[in-house]
């Protein structure tokens, strides 16, 4: 014969959670050894933590060369955004920040002052979000201020060095016109 399903009738409910009540009761040593181990476990970590503060600074990141004769397209077109991330983040960029650390008297090494650096992009946007996090509020404000500005002059160098580039070019062109 095959097993009849049958609807569970509203008198049926407090019998089941009575059983499933009874049977915790009976485990009720090994639940409070549980939430007692839990909770001096969560009061341990707690109290064992060390102290730490993380300092924000956001960055708009904003097409330098623009052609005034394109149509159609905005010069932010042309930004990839995870690659500016991504370049926050390289070594060359920490290098330029510990060097500027170190003419402050914060003797850091680049691989460290990245260790506590985290580069955010908040969707749809253009917006780099350095937050750097560290041991006092003022070490945290001071590297975060500092990869920031480090970026910064990357990106800074980057630009004056393809306007360069575009100059040359363009000079190189009208040198035969000029002869």
């Amino acid at each position: 014969m095959t097993p009849v399903n049958r609807v569970l009738d509203d008198q049926d409910e407090p019998a089941l959670l009575r059983d499933q009540f009874r049977q915790l009761l009976r485990y009720r040593a090994l639940l409070a050894v549980g939430v007692v181990i839990g909770l001096l476990g969560g009061g341990y970590l707690a109290l064992s933590g060390e102290d730490t503060y993380t300092a924000t600074g956001e960055v708009l990141v904003r097409s330098a060369i623009s052609d005034p004769f394109a149509s159609g397209a905005t010069a932010d077109k042309g930004i990839n955004i995870g690659s500016e991330r991504q370049t926050a983040v390289s070594d060359t960029v920490g290098t330029l920040a510990a060097g500027a650390l170190l003419k402050k008297g914060d003797d850091v090494a680049a691989r460290e002052l990245l260790a506590g650096l985290q580069v955010t992009n908040p969707p749809n946007t253009l917006t780099l979000r350095f937050a750097y996090t560290g041991a006092t509020p003022e070490q945290s404000r001071a590297r975060a201020e500092a990869l920031a500005n480090a970026y910064l002059a990357h990106r800074k160098a980057r630009t004056e060095e393809s306007i360069k580039n575009m100059s040359d070019g363009y000079r190189a062109q009208l040198d035969p016109l000029e002869e």
